[in-house]
């Protein structure tokens, strides 16, 4: 009779903790379900809803803007637990393809929140860059225009930039830009240098220069705001050159500027 017994004993058990398992506010699910939440929020482009699902620090260091460059391919892949590090939950998420993607996820205090995200982080490495290079070939020459600083924010951040003290430099409130870009009042080097940069991000990508400017935008793009014109602004009948030496040319002035060699 006690043997008879026994396997029920142990099928009651296993059922009695599948059912916690699977119970609507059991922990797992609840950190499941936030990171699924997090990502199906990405894919649908609501970044302000993605946004507020971070932790308070780590969505202070982050525009929502930002996470549109992370948006998850659908169908979503099912959430995995991976274990736990630092107190946090690891949730894997592994696509069709191969790729992974990691959160950190806590489902303490007031809610659920992510506290990392692995696809963020690697874009977060490059944060210094996608800054200066916004800054110098967008910003510094609308603001040599006359534009205000404060009308355009950092990428990353989303802070608006600024102006240093002695109002020769672009600064960011990050310190992505370091000291600041110079705001050169020659309005043709300021130019020639955006320009340059841009060339130069063409570069990374491509391994060779475009045939010209209209290409290099192509290439590159972006969108009409974020591109710098390439007459000479000492005379608009004027149009830079990309030469085979790698620099942008000026007629005008017969001046040349470097670009920026590919890392």
């Amino acid at each position: 009779m006690i043997r008879r017994l026994l396997p029920a004993s142990a099928l009651l058990a296993a059922s009695v903790v599948l059912a916690l398992l699977a119970r609507p506010h059991s922990r797992g699910l609840q950190v499941r379900q936030a990171g699924s939440s997090y990502l199906q929020a990405l894919a649908d482009d609501s970044l302000q809803r993605a946004h507020a699902m971070l932790s308070p620090s780590l969505r202070s260091s982050i525009s929502p803007r930002l996470l549109g460059e992370i948006a998850p391919e659908t169908p979503l892949p099912a959430a995995r637990l991976s274990g736990r590090e630092a107190g946090l939950y690891l949730v894997g998420f592994r696509t069709a393809g191969g790729t992974s993607r990691m959160l950190r996820v806590s489902v303490d205090g007031e809610g659920p929140a992510i506290h990392g995200d692995s696809r963020l982080e690697g874009l977060l490495g490059r944060a210094g860059d996608m800054c200066v290079g916004y800054a110098r070939g967008t910003v510094a020459p609308a603001v040599l225009q006359g534009a205000s600083p404060e009308d355009f924010s950092c990428p990353v951040t989303g802070a608006p930039y600024g102006i240093s003290p002695d109002g020769g430099r672009l600064v960011c409130p990050a310190g992505h830009l370091g000291g600041g870009v110079v705001l050169s009042t020659d309005a043709c080097s300021a130019r020639r240098d955006s320009l340059a940069v841009l060339a130069g991000s063409y570069l990374a990508a491509h391994d060779s220069l475009p045939a010209g400017f209209g290409a290099m935008y192509q290439g590159l793009d972006l969108s009409p705001r974020e591109r710098v014109g390439y007459t000479c602004p000492a005379d608009a009948t004027v149009h830079y050159r990309l030469l085979p030496d790698s620099t942008v040319y000026c007629p005008f002035h017969d001046q040349t500027t470097p670009i920026p060699a590919a890392p």
